[in-house]
């Protein structure tokens, strides 16, 4: 198992990133909320999306995970949010 966190501060995206302990991008500690112990990274992201729900995990720690949340307002104005696949350079 596995510590996980969340940035509580949106990075230029909108999104709040989701983190393992052995990231050597985790914010600070004034900077992250901890999630708790997850045997994989989906179950940490239902927990952030708890507290925010535009979290997505981070493209360097958390490969397993490699997708955003994006929040597209509909014709008729209602928010819902679709998966949106990124990129992985190796």
């Amino acid at each position: 198992m596995s510590s996980y966190y969340v940035r509580i501060k949106p990075q230029l995206n909108g999104t709040n990133a989701i983190h393992r302990d052995d990231c050597p991008f985790l914010p600070s500690i004034e900077n992250r909320k901890y999630l708790g112990e997850f045997n994989n990274c989906h179950d940490a992201v239902r927990k952030a999306e708890m507290y925010f729900p535009q979290a997505s995990g981070c493209p360097f720690c958390l490969t397993e995970c490699p997708y955003t949340r994006e929040k597209v307002i509909h014709d008729w104005g209602v928010p819902f949010y679709v998966n949106v696949f990124t990129i992985q350079i190796t």
